[in-house]
């Protein structure tokens, strides 16, 4: 079995005071939402096909302070979260 790891999520999507985000930040964040939404549907490139269906894999994320992501990434529903 795999999963996808990202460590410290936070310290690259994260937004801190009044920083601005870039255009790579933003598609990062649109990919992870489109994959917690539709889990068996990923795209190559820009086309998406009725046969492009793939076996759900774990997305495990590691962060220091979460209140910094995007509020709609983390919701509940489309994120577990456990604190320790």
């Amino acid at each position: 079995m795999s999963c996808l790891m990202i460590n410290d999520i936070d310290a690259g999507l994260g937004r801190f005071g009044n920083t601005q985000m870039t255009v790579n930040n933003q598609i990062v964040v649109g990919t992870l939402m489109n994959l917690c939404d539709n889990p068996t549907r990923v795209s190559v490139g820009q086309d998406w096909r009725e046969s492009d269906i793939t076996h759900r894999i774990p997305i495990i994320v590691t962060g220091n302070d979460l209140s910094t992501i995007y509020a709609p990434l983390i919701r509940d529903g489309r994120m577990d979260k456990f604190y320790w």
